[in-house]
């Protein structure tokens, strides 16, 4: 079975990323794209600017409820990681109090 190496650090870069891109997918791109179509001339090419608008304002949404998806399925990881940790100190610390603190300092 092939070994997989994950950095936690860059699981919550990735997490971070996704909710700023997430962002950028917001519904206010489109709003302002609206307003502004009534300024681009004819009726008929109003209309297809709206046209054009709210299929891509449907594609916005698919996608931000993507990345969101992405973005949630990263924190199960995130917590398995920092469980795994936690268990992993206890056991070096052990019966007899020795080794290293765990994690997120000394425990009282």
């Amino acid at each position: 079975m092939p070994k997989i190496s994950l950095d936690g650090e860059t699981l919550v870069e990735i997490r971070g990323s996704l909710s700023s891109i997430e962002g950028r997918f917001s519904d206010s791109a489109s709003e302002r794209a609206e307003d502004n179509a009534d300024g681009l001339g004819p009726e008929r090419l109003v209309d297809k600017a709206r046209d054009y608008i709210e299929d891509s304002t449907a594609a916005y949404e698919r996608m931000a409820k993507n990345i969101r998806d992405i973005k949630d399925a990263i924190d199960p990881v995130l917590e398995s990681f920092e469980e795994a940790d936690l268990g992993l100190a206890s056991e070096l610390v052990g019966e007899e109090g020795g080794g290293p603190p765990p994690a997120g300092g000394p425990q009282p």
